[in-house]
């Protein structure tokens, strides 16, 4: 099974090339324990061992150290990005005209995703018969466990789950998602990664927030998207 990504790497790549080659405005947001509110940045440039973004003064004191969990928001053609990367420290490059840059250095992102509009209603669907889904660990695949599914979009899924390492799942992990919606037999397949995990209210759960991402089998996940959105419009 493939990873959860917009493009084959060649795709990602040029997209974030293309990106820092017209200096495009973003935000990055920290995926830790310290994390901080987004900061407004820009892209600066791709090379083969590292993507530069500019430092900025809404970053946050701690941002230069090495190994911390990122995500950069960006926009493209009338589409919204999230790169995934790790900090990799401060640096001063020079981007072209002489003048030297104070820049953040990342890693090369291991993905890019398309973000889905944070304007899709969710529906509840604890009131129905339950819906559980079976979810799989793409880098770890004995990170196995049940998802009662408590809404549902063609954005994004949460649910709940008795699992006993839930709250140690890293905000980004990758998983595969399975499930089916009640009065059908086909089953869906979605790519999904980690938004949140928190504690229950009642106790004795997690809650799990899950965002659906695109990837390598554009064909079956435009068809999954299109049996979700009928179904969510069903409901409205």
């Amino acid at each position: 099974m493939a990873q959860p990504c917009l493009t084959r790497r060649n795709g990602q790549l040029a997209l974030l090339a293309s990106a820092c080659a017209r200096r495009q405005d973003a935000r990055i947001s920290f995926r830790d324990a310290h994390a901080a509110s987004p900061s407004r940045t820009r892209m600066l440039a791709l090379e083969t061992d590292a993507l530069f973004v500019s430092w900025t003064d809404e970053l946050p004191p701690d941002a230069d150290r090495a190994g911390r969990p990122i995500e950069v928001d960006f926009g493209q053609d009338g589409e919204a990005y999230t790169a995934v990367a790790e900090t990799r420290g401060r640096c001063e490059r020079e981007f072209g005209g002489g003048a030297r840059v104070a820049a953040l250095k990342l890693s090369v992102p291991l993905r890019v995703e398309r973000r889905h509009p944070r304007c899709d209603v969710r529906i509840p669907i604890e009131e129905m018969a339950p819906i559980e889904a079976h979810m799989t660990g793409m880098l770890d695949q004995s990170a196995r466990f049940v998802l009662r599914l408590t809404n549902l979009s063609r954005g994004g899924a949460a649910g709940r789950t008795v699992f006993p390492h839930a709250l140690r799942l890293t905000n980004g992990s990758p998983f595969w998602m399975e499930f089916s919606l009640p009065g059908t037999n086909q089953a869906f397949e979605f790519a999904v990664r980690l938004v949140h995990a928190r504690p229950a209210p009642e106790g004795g759960a997690t809650l799990l927030g899950w965002e659906i991402c695109s990837h390598d089998d554009p064909a079956t996940h435009d068809e999954n998207i299109r049996r979700l959105e009928c179904f969510v419009a069903g409901r409205k």
